[in-house]
């Protein structure tokens, strides 16, 4: 369930609730809303001793995933803070591999490790790995030269981010038309990746552990 407190409580006690949650061991999903500039909470219960609004549902195609940190030096780049007036901050909500905005990228379904570390072998570029989604549907990867396109067999062919579309629209397109708002594409500071037939993976924890070392 997604939910704001944003029109109830500032910034710092946002933080206090977020660094409360992370110390209870609930798995944290934050996102931004390009529209109402509101962070948004993604809980598995509605709080009983917090003032808060649900996400308008024309709202929910829009929303964005803010980044997750793999190393604890990279939080404080990371950390909601009172005053920032820009909540699309790049840092916040672009993965590592989203560097230029007229880039172009296939977004593609692997079936396995195997597949990756082959697909990597013969096409020598880097491919990321974005982790499993939508109840294990999509093991979702994306390549920045257009000629793996050549490799890649049309049904597993998820998206086309052509140099015109932004990374913005790109994430909103996927959530909503792939993902059917079912879920929501992740995104690292640091993103694991295939290259020259081996898969090079940051040391996450916890359960984004689990997202990315079992295919």
């Amino acid at each position: 369930m997604l939910i704001t407190i944003d029109p109830y409580y500032n910034v710092e006690f946002y933080n206090k609730c977020i660094q409360a949650l992370i110390n209870n061991k609930v798995p944290v999903k934050q996102f931004i809303s390009p529209i109402s500039k509101k962070w948004y909470l993604d809980v598995p219960v509605l709080p009983i001793m917090l003032n808060y609004d649900l996400v308008p549902e024309s709202e929910k195609r829009f929303l964005l995933s803010k980044t997750i940190a793999v190393q604890p030096q990279e939080q404080y780049l990371l950390y909601r803070r009172t005053g920032d007036t820009n909540v699309l901050n790049p840092v916040m909500v672009k993965a590592d591999y989203m560097k230029q905005e007229t880039q172009y990228a296939l977004f593609f379904n692997l079936k396995n490790r195997q597949d990756g570390n082959n697909l990597s072998k013969v096409f020598k570029t880097k491919i990321y790995y974005l982790g499993k989604y939508y109840y294990n549907k999509y093991r979702l990867c994306v390549c920045f030269d257009e000629g793996i396109k050549t490799l890649i067999s049309s049904s597993d062919i998820v998206y086309e981010k052509t140099p015109s579309t932004t990374w913005m629209k790109a994430e909103q397109d996927i959530n909503q038309k792939v993902f059917l708002l079912r879920d929501y594409l992740v995104k690292f500071t640091q993103t694991p990746y295939f290259d020259g037939s081996k898969f090079v993976c940051p040391n996450y924890y916890g359960e984004l552990q689990k997202r990315f070392f079992s295919f």
